[in-house]
Order: structure tokens, then sequence, then C-alpha cells
């Protein structure tokens, strides 16, 4: 007899790359394997939508196989495990939504001569109606010609086959033992004995591979650049007045953590804003050539947004001409039309002295691009020159240096930054995290003209928050006198922000209320750029030692100590107390269902384990406690929202270790359980796993 039993894997399906050329693949994880299915986009477009709007959903996961026939096929999509629990001697209810999983509208009959229900092809199940398929599906385990459409028989809709690495699952399934019981099998053909049900633990869709280190885009090679660092870029021959600058940052789109690149545009400048979200592959720990768009948006408007993880672009497939530009040879006068909803966009190459690939150096190009939304007789609505997104060839080649950019004639030159010094922040954390209102005071040096302040914008950055003003368009404010600028935020602004540059002197001072600057980090980077002037400098805190904890909760695991005693009453017998402050990165984290292991020692630590159930949870918060009376560990206390921790540890023998590293480790905890061979599989996900100094006193 075999035994099945869920199993929850905690994240989701990370395997093969797709692109919109290849068919999408959906995983189902089950406790015997995992079941990866091919689908047929191009030959059942409605079906397969339909399929993946359930798989996307959730709607399959914990659902369990109902139908299972050797050497027929196997059938979900339907029924959870609380069916074993029914009464089937009564009135009893396959409808009955306690076990039964309602749909959504049936679909048309879509089917395809070509595609054929042979053994592993996947198919959706129906009634006699031919446009009655909704939820339920099933795989073929042989050739089942009789299922296929012919002249008497509309057929059923074959959208998929399981890869051949599926199959011996398929076959391991369709062998379960069926319930060989008269009330059953009034409503069920061939439902799998209790002791033998199959479950789909979750489905999901197959996403493109990024390696474990995607989230580090510190270090990345193909660009000269890390999340926070900024570029700005001055232009020249006619273009003098113009600057503009390019922003990175990191954010995470549909679970994948990206490089944000952002183009922003200066006063009077034809140079729109643009928004280019990118990450990169990794096979064997090193980078590959794959990088895959997520995002693009261009003045405002997303051109492309990949909704599902399986629509990633790759980027030399990617169809902008910033790609095509960098990947191929055009001629002058090239024009390149594609449809962005349903309208006609066309980029037009004006000029091209040399094409991209036959550059030895990229600073010896010079192109302009015409863009209009729409005919090609309409006049354009902007154009830029190709030196104003080297940030592009930054990301192809990593070619790009900052002393390297000076073209001749009409183009851009990236501006030198000049490095700040006496600058300090000050920052508030508001105990709100939901809808946090934090505060800062940004004081700093400069070396601006007035001048600066005629050739575009102001912006200023106190890293993660950054604001943008028109100096031209203040209602209020400007210069109050020759030497002061003053900005203050209207009143309808939710944001109160205040700046204040002394010319004369040569400092700013800047105070925001009401901003959100969850995930600032140390060192804290400040920038300030008016014009083509550009500084910048790693901030240090003003009369604090550490950035407050609570604007890294979610962010990053975090451990700090505040306060520490320790009391040594004879060998062996010493007791330590330990407070401090506490960020993990996965908040909200329950801690009643974790494993907390504390740690206090060097070469011969000791160690405590409070096992999930252990730590108890105060009033709906996310404040965690345990004490107890005996020696060891008395007392752990985490105020998970005020992001603190209190250790006790009493009675310890480490009198002679000096110093001792305090360790705070925090694992999920996942039992699988065979009840045949009664084997317990424990599976551990370690979430947190920080350590402190503490010193006697």
């Amino acid at each position: 007899m075999k035994c099945y039993t869920l199993m929850v894997l905690g994240t989701l399906l990370l395997i093969i790359p797709v692109s919109a050329a290849v068919k999408p693949y959906v995983k189902l994880e089950t406790n015997e394997g995992d079941i990866v299915i091919e689908l047929y986009e191009n030959d059942a477009p409605n079906t397969v939508a339909n399929f993946l709007n359930y798989v996307n959903s959730g709607f399959y996961d914990g659902l369990i196989y109902h139908r299972v026939i050797e050497n027929f096929m196997i059938q979900a999509g339907a029924y959870d495990a609380f069916l074993y629990d029914a009464d089937f001697s009564g009135s009893f209810d396959p409808f009955d939504e306690a076990f039964y999983h309602v749909p959504n509208d049936p679909i048309e009959l879509e089917t395809d001569a070509d595609l054929e229900n042979v053994r592993g092809t996947v198919a959706m199940a129906r009634t006699t109606d031919p446009d009655s398929a909704t939820s339920q599906f099933f795989i073929n385990h042989k050739d089942n010609p009789h299922l296929d459409p012919n002249g008497t028989n509309d057929g059923y809709a074959v959208f998929g086959e399981v890869t051949e690495d599926s199959l011996d699952v398929v076959d391991t399934i369709a062998e379960v033992d069926i319930w060989d019981n008269a009330n059953v099998k009034l409503y069920f053909e061939a439902l799998p004995i209790e002791s033998q049900r199959v479950t789909i633990g979750r489905a999901g869709v197959v996403l493109p591979e990024f390696g474990d280190d995607s989230a580090d885009l510190s270090d990345v090679s193909y660009i000269m650049a890390r999340p926070g660092d900024m570029r700005v870029f001055h232009g020249q021959d006619g273009l003098e007045d113009c600057s503009y600058r390019v922003v990175y940052s990191q954010e995470t789109l549909l679970g994948v953590p990206c490089l944000k690149i952002e183009q922003a545009s200066a006063q009077d400048c034809n140079q729109p804003d643009s928004i280019l979200y990118v990450a990169r592959s990794i096979e064997n720990d090193l980078w590959t050539d794959d990088l895959w768009v997520f995002k693009e948006v261009q003045d405002a408007n997303t051109l492309f947004e990949a909704e599902e993880l399986n629509q990633i672009t790759p980027f030399s497939e990617y169809p902008l001409i910033l790609t095509r530009l960098a990947s191929d040879n055009f001629d002058d006068d090239t024009i390149i039309n594609r449809e962005i909803d349903d309208t006609i966009v066309t980029s037009e190459i004006i000029r091209l002295d040399v094409s991209i690939d036959e550059l030895d150096d990229p600073n010896d190009d010079l192109v302009q691009v015409k863009r209009t939304f729409g005919p090609t007789d309409v006049n354009p609505d902007w154009s830029y020159y190709h030196e104003s997104v080297g940030l592009v060839l930054d990301l192809w080649d990593g070619s790009l240096e900052e002393d390297q950019i000076d073209y001749a004639g009409d183009g851009w030159v990236l501006g030198e930054v000049e490095e700040m010094d006496d600058v300090f922040v000050k920052v508030r954390a508001d105990k709100d995290r939901d809808n946090p209102m934090d505060k800062f005071d940004v004081r700093g040096d400069h070396e601006l003209t007035k001048d600066d302040f005629d050739k575009g914008d102001l912006y200023l950055r106190v890293t993660p928050w950054q604001i943008t003003i028109d100096t031209s368009g203040l209602e209020s404010g400007g210069f109050i006198d020759e030497d002061t600028f003053e900005y203050n935020s209207p009143p309808e602004d939710v944001s109160d922000i205040s700046i204040k540059i002394d010319l004369s002197k040569g400092t700013f001072e800047a105070f925001g209320k009401d901003v959100d600057l969850t995930g600032m980090d140390e060192p804290v980077r400040v920038d300030l750029v008016v014009g083509n002037y550009h500084a910048a400098a790693e901030a240090e805190l003003k009369g604090q030692n550490n950035i407050p904890i609570l604007l890294l909760r979610g962010e990053k695991n975090v451990l700090r100590k505040k306060t520490y005693r320790h009391i040594n009453k004879s060998v062996g017998n010493d007791s330590v107390k330990v407070k401090g402050e506490i960020a993990t990165f996965g908040y909200p984290l329950d801690l009643t269902t974790m494993d907390i292991t504390v740690t206090w020692g060097d070469t011969s630590p000791d160690s405590y384990t409070l096992s999930g159930g252990e730590m108890k949870k105060a009033n709906n918060k996310q404040k965690y406690t345990n004490i107890v009376t005996a020696g060891g560990l008395k007392q752990a206390v985490f105020d998970m929202e005020k992001g603190t921790f209190d250790i006790y540890i009493k009675e310890s023998g480490l009198s002679t270790e000096i110093p001792k590293i305090l360790t705070i480790q925090i694992d999920e905890i996942t039992e699988l359980k065979d009840v045949k061979n009664e084997v317990v599989t424990t599976i551990t996900e370690t979430l947190f796993d920080e350590e402190l100094t503490v010193r006697f006193f």
C-alpha cells in the first residue's frame, strides 16, 4: 500500500527561461514528484488561457486527483481532501462546497485535428455538452484515440503535454488503489482510497530561471553603477541649457529583483522620462548573456509590462529602438514600426555615423532618432540622441567609464560629480509602518551658482526619498533675494518639504515631514542636482548610532544590541541579559509556528531552542513571549512591531569566554510524513540568522 501526503514547498517555481516564442510551462507539485506541462498556447489559446487563469489564482492548490484509471487517464481540478470526510451512505451531494471547489463559467470547446489524446497529453474534462469544460483536466495515461474529434464525436480539447521527465510521476499516480465501495462508486468511478490519495500541493507557471544571487545587483559586471547611484548628463552644442539624470535603484517585480534604470528629464529638454526594469540570469554562479526586460515606461506611459512571469521578455528580442540599435546594423533613414496598444509607433534613425556593432569605442558614435505615435508623416513628439542612452550601452557591454564620455558635436557629456563635505542627516521613523510618516533633516555644503538654476530643475535625494522641483514655475518660493533660494511644498501635498539654499554661504538645508523612508540604510546617500551641477555624499547620521530599526523592517535581517548585563556568581554559574533591536526581511513572521534558537558563546557555546508553539502571541500583535522558571533560556521576548528583543539566559557555564557571541536564528520547519513507513522528513528553511558581540562590563 502506498501513502501520499501533501508536500508544501516554500516559493514559486524557478526552472526554465521562456520568451514570447517559447510555449509556457506549468508545474504541478505532488508528493510523488513534479509534473511539468508544456502548454500549446498557439494551438489552443483559449483553453490555455482558461487553464492559466485557474493556475495563477491558486485554484488548483490543495486539490486531489479524484478519478484515477490505470491505462486510461488521471483527472483532477474539482475536489480537495475533505471529500474523504463525507458520508457517502447518506444524502451525498457531490457539489457540497465543503469539499467541492466551484469553478468559473464554462468555455467553448477548442479542438484541433493535429492535437491528439495520446499518452502524456493534457486535455479538459467536460460533460456530454461539448461547451461545458471549466476547471477539471485529465492526463492521458495511454493513447486514447476515441477521445479525439471525428465525424460523430466532438472530442476532448487537448491543450498541453507532460514533459518526458514527468511521465514516471503520472505512471506512479495511475497505479494507486481505487476505493471499492458501492456508495462511493455511485458518484465517483475511480476515487483513490484515502490512504493513497494524491494531492496537488501547488500549481504554478514555470518561470525564467534567475539564480540565487539575482537579488544582489551591487557588483554586476554588465553595468557601471550600483543601486542608489546616479549619473547626470549635460548637453553640448545647442543643448548647453539641458541636462538629465539616470538613477539606478532596485525593485522587485513579479517576485524577481530587478535593476530599475530611470532617465529623468530636465527643464527645457526634449527628453522624456524613461524607466526600464531588467534582471540578468545566473548559471553556475556566473552571469549569463540572458538579460530580461520586465517593464518599460516612457513619458509616464507604460509601454510594456509583464503581468505574469512567463511574459517576461528577453532583452535581445524586446522591440525597443534602443535594443535594435545595440544589436543590429542600420543605415540612415531606417524606420522601425511597432504596434503599442493599437497605435503604430514609428522610430526613424535620421543620422547614423557608425553602426554600433562596428565600434571599438562607443564614444565615437553619434545617432539621432525621431519617434512618432502614428503615421510616419506626423511630426515627432520627441527626439533624442543616442549618446543620451549610454546606460543601454552600459547594460550591453559595460564599456562606459565616466571620464571617457566626451562627445563632439550635438550630444551629451557625463557631468562630473562634486563631493560634498560636512553633510549630515537626522531621521525619525514613524511607529506606524503601514502608512509611515517619517521625518528627516539634512544639511550640507555646495558650490552652486545662480546660473545653475537657469539650466534645469532641482533634484534632491535622501535615499530612498527624492524630489524634483521645476525652479522656473514655482508659485511660491524661488529666490527670495540675490543669494537665497527657498522652496516650500504646497499645502495640498501629503508630505511637508522645506528646502533652503544659501549661495553666499555655500550651504543648504532640507526638512521633510510625513515622508516614507522605508528601506533607508547606512550610509545614507545624498544627491543635489541643479542644472549642470551635481554633488553627492555619503552622509553621517547626526546624534544617532544607527538608522532607526523600523525603517529596516521587512527590508533586511538586522540584529543590534542596546543594553547588556552579565552576572558571574561562580565558575559554571553565570547569567546574561541582552536587550536590543531586531528587523526581519520577511516581516511579519508568525513566531508561534517557528523554531527559535538562541546561542551564547564562542568556541563551546550554550544553545537553546524554542520549538514551534512555545512562543506565545500577545493580543493579536506581533509580540511573542516565552518565560520559564528554570535555568537556561529563562526569557525570550520579541516585539516585531517595535523591532525589539529581550533575552535572559540564567545559570550558564561560559564565564571563561570573553567576548561572547549571541546568535538568534529563526527557522521555518515543515514535516513530511510517510504513514506507511512511519517516516517523518523534516525540511528546515532558515529565515533569520544574525549574531552580535556582547562583552563583560
